[in-house]
């Protein structure tokens, strides 16, 4: 009995993310512990108080397990950037948040096998970021399609005499190292990732002829690279013979290398497609690499990193003055103005509104405020509850659906506990 209490006590310890005997240290603006951002080709990350996980689910900041990250979390975006035009201009967003420092002294040199804990929580938004089929057709919504991964743990190693430079990315969503497109089941809720027991790893090629390499678990990157250590940080970029760019060759902007990083750093937790196309393990050919991330929405908090057993969390958090994005309410008619468009002014504000349900579907339902918009707003509400004639109000991230040129309406991204019947 006394040993299925211990188990069950180190199942729930692993299941909200923290371990005994651990370290929490709280990274802001002010005190970032190490950690630098980098965002390239429109990209954009910060650490912040304002995020889908705020807008799109009714606990905000906190997992399923009830574990409270506080007041926000490290959140990425990525724009819609390195599909089309010449090869020059095929440059997708990327976001980095690099460390380089931890637990008093620095990661160079740290062999991957005295990495003994690599974890954390991810959100990623519900908010489709491309259509699988017509995109005129853009509300068949089994046709939606999300981001591929979400943001993922990224490690830079050489050998210990400074030679064979290797960059290893974790891989926690699909069947195969390529991902999946339809993660339903996974967006708009905080995830739990333990990197050293669930998901695969992929080794990215480079240009002395060694291929991208995929691998089932963290055990057989031990096998092959164990020894291998974190490298130096380098804060020359890669155009002046540095390693620091999110560049992935020549034609990128900037230049770069598959082993350089946008921080610079060894470790890093990155989102986005670092070139149009790739060639996976196994694959002769190159496919396109930018549905991977574009238009990605999402967050990364308590990210925990163990060498030798010890053990630190980091919890992502706003600045100490920043009081968090406000609720306002606004008409229908002020949805077109540009102003409300600017990402900005959606990350300092949440906006609700109301008006008389006109229009029921199972997957939404649309309101009209009477202030004469030509398409009601849809609120998207899988199997709600509304019903034609009903008042509403609800409050989250309001945008019209980014992957299709045709006239839309406009979209209240939500939870159902931000919408509430007027009586």
């Amino acid at each position: 009995m006394t040993g299925r209490i211990a188990a069950l006590f180190a199942a729930l310890a692993a299941a909200s993310g923290a371990a005994f005997g651990q370290s929490v240290v709280t990274v802001t603006p002010e005190n970032p512990q190490g950690w630098s951002i980098e965002a390239n080709a429109g990209g954009y990350g910060a650490l912040a108080a304002f995020g889908p996980a705020l807008n799109e689910s009714a606990d905000g900041f906190r997992t399923p397990t009830g574990l409270d990250l506080g007041r926000g979390a490290f959140y990425a975006s990525c724009r819609y950037a390195g599909q089309s035009g010449s090869e020059y201009d095929k440059t997708p967003s990327t976001v980095w948040l690099g460390l380089d420092w931890h637990n008093g002294r620095s990661l160079t040199g740290i062999a991957l096998n005295r990495i003994t804990s690599l974890r954390y929580w991810s959100f990623v938004s519900k908010i489709p970021t491309r259509h699988g089929g017509n995109p005129s057709l853009w509300d068949s919504w089994t046709w939606w399609r999300y981001p591929k991964q979400p943001v993922t743990v990224t490690l830079t190693i050489e050998k210990a005499d400074g030679s064979d430079r290797r960059q290893l990315w974790y891989r926690p969503w699909g069947a195969t190292v390529k991902g999946d497109d339809l993660n339903e089941k996974a967006i708009g809720k905080w995830q739990y990732f333990n990197c050293l027991t669930q998901g695969r790893w992929l080794l990215l090629p480079d240009y002395d002829g060694n291929p991208s390499l995929s691998f089932e678990n963290w055990n057989q990157v031990l096998t092959a690279y164990g020894s291998y250590r974190l490298v130096a940080t380098s804060d020359v970029p890669w155009s002046q013979g540095g390693w620091k760019s999110p560049g992935w060759k020549g034609s990128t902007i900037p230049t770069g290398n598959p082993r350089c990083t946008g921080t610079g750093k060894a470790l890093n937790l990155m989102v986005g497609a670092r070139f149009y196309t790739f060639r996976w393990p196994g694959e002769s050919t190159s496919t396109a690499w930018w549905p991977e991330s574009v238009g990605f929405r999402g967050h990364v908090d308590h990210f925990s990193l163990g060498i030798d057993g010890v053990e630190v969390t980091y919890n992502f958090e706003p600045g100490h003055n920043d009081p968090g994005p406000d609720l306002l309410y606004t008409s229908q008619r002020s949805l077109p103005h540009p102003i409300f468009q600017l990402p900005a002014v959606q990350q300092d504000h949440r906006f609700k509104i109301s008006g008389r349900v006109v229009e029921r579907a199972n997957p939404y339902f649309s309101i009209d405020d009477g202030t004469g918009l030509s398409m009601p707003t849809r609120v998207y509400w899988m199997n709600n509850t509304a019903a034609v004639g009903q008042f509403w109000e609800v409050w989250g991230f309001i945008e019209r659906p980014r992957f299709t040129t045709v006239s839309t309406p406009f979209i209240v991204w939500t939870d159902p506990g931000h919408c509430r019947r007027v009586q």
